[in-house]
């Protein structure tokens, strides 16, 4: 195919959240959850035990990364992908950090190493491990689904530019996750 950069693609408003990713933070109790089951067609993936006061919700229990990698080649298989998508919308992972637990321990397990940090000879895995989260929530989200983060609050210092320290409420986590960059 050749490229014609007289006749480039028009950009087109989304009307919904179609394809998009969000990612929703707070403290315990606070509804994260209700909320976000109140998305279109809702499949909740619980890396925690979040949707246990919720009924009528979709659900599958995810313990160890596999299962997250094996339900997204299930869910964007070319056979599975269309039927999938007219029964569901959006997928809530919950909970952030709780899945990049889970994915750096996959990680370090396929490179035979004790944690990230001791991985490659000391310079750490945190590529691979960065690589290895995008990789699947991009799959997951290029079909058009909505993918909907929670995390809990976490707090980040940080230093101005006259050095004295402050702290700002952030999504906890490993920063190396990928699935906010607006938010590190």
């Amino acid at each position: 195919m050749t490229l014609d950069i007289f006749n480039p693609q028009i950009s087109v408003l989304s009307h919904d959240l179609s394809g998009k990713t969000l990612l929703v933070y707070g403290s315990n109790r606070v509804g994260k959850t209700k909320q976000l089951t109140r998305l279109p067609k809702p499949y909740y993936l619980a890396f925690e035990a979040g949707i246990n006061a919720i009924a009528g919700v979709p659900f599958l229990n995810m313990r160890k990364w596999s299962d997250f990698v094996s339900f997204v080649k299930q869910a964007t298989n070319e056979k599975n992908r269309e039927a999938f998508k007219e029964r569901f919308q959006t997928i809530i992972l919950d909970e952030a950090s709780i899945m990049g637990r889970l994915c750096a321990e996959f990680v370090c397990e396929k490179h035979g190493e004790d944690s990230i940090k001791s991985g490659n000879k000391g310079f750490g895995l945190w590529k691979e491990y960065s690589d290895e989260f995008e990789k699947w929530i991009t799959l997951l989200s290029s079909i058009g689904l909505t993918i909907a983060f929670i995390a809990h609050e976490g707090t980040r210092t940080f230093t101005d530019e006259d050095g004295e320290e402050y702290t700002k409420i952030y999504p906890h986590g490993d920063k190396r996750m990928k699935y906010c960059p607006a938010c590190w």
